[in-house]
């Protein structure tokens, strides 16, 4: 970190001093980028809230009719296909503004870059991870489509759109 002048009001390191200024423009570039994708997934989390609220409903509503004996058809299949979205839109938001749970009972007592190396390690660990799970969910989705899976408790419904909405959130991720 570099220590910034009397000008600058973002404390220790946040100046742009003359040491970063060839940084600027990439610093502006991603500020930018951050501000446009956390915009779209701010609004996919909209999406994922309407799902759940949809889950929600669904349940009550299958929980009341059972009453009578006649509970909504597909209704956990349909719960299951909803929670998808609800998972794969909502996580990036998540990422975005790094609410993460976390547990540090650990780290916490670590120095300082011994915290900031193996932060790097784990991010660098999950992202590969969730590289591999939506290439694999990708792969999976491709299969259902060629095969044509669908639902038949679901009136039919093709299963593989779903995957690749997944697939489309965790792209996002």
């Amino acid at each position: 970190m570099f220590p910034c002048s009397a000008e600058c009001t973002g404390g220790f390191g946040n100046c742009g001093g003359a040491a970063l200024q060839s940084l600027s423009p990439v610093r502006k570039c991603a500020d930018n980028v951050q501000k446009h994708v956390g915009a779209f997934c701010s609004f996919l989390s909209y999406i994922a809230g309407l799902s759940l609220l949809a889950i929600m409903v669904l349940t009550v509503v299958n929980v009341i009719l059972r009453i009578p004996s006649t509970p909504i058809r597909g209704s956990v299949e349909l719960s299951s296909l909803l929670f998808g979205i609800v998972f794969a839109f909502g996580v990036g938001l998540v990422t975005i503004k790094d609410e993460h749970i976390a547990v540090d009972l650990i780290t916490q007592k670590m120095p300082l870059r011994v915290r900031n190396i193996l932060g790097s390690i784990m991010a660098l660990l999950g992202l590969g991870l969730w590289i591999l799970i939506g290439w694999r969910t990708l792969v999976y989705g491709i299969g259902q489509y060629r095969i044509g899976e669908y639902d038949p408790i679901l009136w039919n419904m093709r299963i593989a759109p779903w995957r690749f909405v997944l697939v489309f959130g965790l792209a996002i991720l």
